[in-house]
């Protein structure tokens, strides 16, 4: 693993800041680092750009595996959810199935 030393390491980015008209009629706002608004079917409006610097902070390592660790958890059992409730339809499916075909 690369021991690249990048605190203090200034990242310059451009923010564009989008409108969006909510379905009650409202406006919310979004940030993208491109403009949102030249994509097909989207309601964004561009409303201003900025350019940022940001210095990154002290960090070590073992604390970003750390973090990168509680994501992949997070995301790995978001799908376990997922599948589990995919597979709850397909059993209610299939005892449907049985009481119908032992009704007839």
């Amino acid at each position: 693993m690369s021991k690249e030393k990048i605190a203090g390491k200034v990242i310059k980015e451009t923010l564009y800041l989008h409108a969006f008209r909510r379905d009650d009629g409202s406006y919310g706002f979004q940030t993208y680092t491109f403009d949102a608004s030249n994509l097909e079917n989207n309601n964004y409006i561009l409303v201003d750009t900025k350019e940022i610097e940001m210095t990154v902070p002290e960090i070590n390592e073992i604390d970003l595996d750390q973090k990168t660790i509680e994501r992949m958890k997070e995301e790995q059992q978001k799908i376990l959810a997922d599948a589990q409730l995919k597979a709850n339809n397909i059993e209610e499916q299939i005892q449907n199935m049985l009481c119908i075909s032992h009704d007839n």
